[in-house]
């Protein structure tokens, strides 16, 4: 390695592991960092994992063993790739290594028998403009990092290889072109990773996921995750599974958890999408998802399994089409998250019940996307105004003892199991209810009241709990 001593190194980024650095630590206040992977021969980044469980101080940052241990061997050893070294961000003016940092990577060539780590620096969007600044560390001579060039090359998986090609089953069901110009954003994964890629199957163009989680070996009897993925983060599994079926489809993982996410990080992946999917079991995840919608003015989709998979639900919002938001749907579930009560058990269900769900919901999806289309199946299910946005689905014959026998006073005898609901939400406001405090229960929630949204835009900007 002694010759990066008399020329300049080049480190060669794919585009998409340089775009979600740009996204992640690149919005965030400096501090913040992630782990490079790739091809340590020809100096090749292919994969930034961003750490959301970094400890950091006002003026150091450092990975965190425990989250990224197993996600270093699941990488190395379903992929090849091996850890190049870390990015992190300095304050505004400051790009290079300090101290502390030199110190944490001689503890990593200690642990290790690199040859080198790479270390770029990052002055982030949020402290002043963004850039990258790459060095090079040798084990011989640590405390003087080498500059390094930097260089874009294309992903392996490219746009120029063949995607889906023959798309003839879909015809009358979709429109191609609206869905290769769609926009997904889809907080949580695991779950719903059926939803995602049977969207891909169907044309969908750009999906963005969103999910600080790892591959854990019970994920695999509830998602469609393969002993390969354990250790990977959900959003490289998914994206692992979704490169099998459509190469060309654009996608963006960010390992982060949607509730700490600032606004610059937020803009850059909700102003322009279509749709949001939120499929998590955090109800705290699903409250801020629906804050996200109304304050972007986006469609949105909330979904998840009742304890022990007896039923599911689907809340869905169409902005200038239906007249509520989620919480005026469940508003005692805030009640109960402000008193403490935890999220429901996941525990008891099944895949079968995942894909149940997960099949109605790329259903109400497609419809969705479609609603200015004409002449497809899914065009035009909801018209210019539809109230009936709250669906329950029985997986379970004794369900609904717990809703008053809900399913048997709708349905009657003849109802078993495998029934749905599409349930009539009123907007919460007056004279019969207080106004909600997300959509002032205004029936439009592209109008939403101006001090609404001054609330919402504090909560976002984390400037209030």
């Amino acid at each position: 390695m002694k010759q990066y001593l008399h020329s300049k190194p080049t480190v060669h980024f794919y585009r998409q592991a340089y775009s979600l650095l740009k996204s992640t630590v690149g919005k965030k206040p400096c501090e913040t960092l992630g782990l490079i992977f790739g091809d340590r021969r020809t100096m090749t980044v292919k994969l930034f994992v961003y750490d959301p469980k970094a400890r950091a101080t006002v003026t150091t940052c450092s990975p965190s063993v425990e989250y990224f241990n197993p996600i270093i061997k699941a990488i190395y050893e379903s992929l090849g790739w091996e850890l190049l070294g870390f990015v992190h961000s300095h304050p505004e003016g400051n790009t290079k290594l300090s101290a502390p940092d030199i110190s944490y990577i001689k503890t990593l060539f200690k642990a290790t028998n690199a040859p080198y780590f790479i270390c770029p620096i990052v002055q982030s969007e949020a402290d002043t403009d963004f850039s990258l600044h790459p060095y090079l560390l040798l084990p011989e001579d640590p405390h003087h990092p080498i500059p390094m060039e930097l260089s874009m090359v294309e992903d392996s998986h490219s746009h120029t290889e063949w995607g889906i090609q023959d798309y003839t089953c879909l015809q009358g069901a979709v429109d191609l072109i609206r869905m290769k110009t769609s926009n997904v954003v889809a907080i949580g994964s695991g779950g719903g990773m059926t939803v995602l890629s049977d969207l891909v199957r169907s044309g969908l163009g750009s999906l963005t996921v969103i999910d600080p989680d790892t591959v854990e070996e019970k994920n695999m009897t509830r998602a469609d995750f393969v002993l390969a993925d354990v250790g990977l983060p959900k959003t490289y599994a998914v994206e692992r599974r979704l490169r099998l079926i459509d190469p060309t489809v654009h996608y963006c993982g960010i390992n982060d958890d949607i509730c700490q996410m600032k606004m610059l990080e937020l803009e850059a992946h909700f102003a322009d999408c279509d749709l949001i999917l939120a499929m998590t079991d955090s109800f705290a995840a699903q409250s801020y998802a629906n804050l996200i919608a109304l304050y972007f003015k986006k469609p949105i989709i909330l979904a998840g399994l009742y304890p022990n998979g007896q039923a599911a639900e689907i809340f869905f919002s169409i902005p200038g089409v239906t007249p509520s938001c989620l919480r005026c749907a469940v508003e005692e579930r805030y009640q109960l998250q402000r008193a403490g009560s935890g999220d429901p058990p996941s525990s008891g269900s099944t895949i079968f019940h995942t894909h149940m769900l997960d099949a109605a919901i790329g259903m109400l999806a497609l419809a969705i996307l479609h609603r200015d289309t004409e002449g497809c199946q899914f065009s035009n299910w909801f018209g210019d105004s539809f109230d009936r946005n709250f669906v329950q689905m029985r997986l379970h014959p004794e369900y609904s003892a717990e809703e008053g026998k809900l399913f048997h006073k709708r349905l009657g005898e003849r109802g078993f199991v495998f029934d749905t609901l599409f349930q009539q939400v009123t907007p919460n406001c007056p004279p019969d209810y207080a106004p909600c405090p997300d959509c002032g229960g205004t029936g439009n929630l592209s109008a939403i009241p101006d001090d609404n949204q001054e609330r919402i835009l504090n909560v976002l900007s984390h400037d209030s709990c």
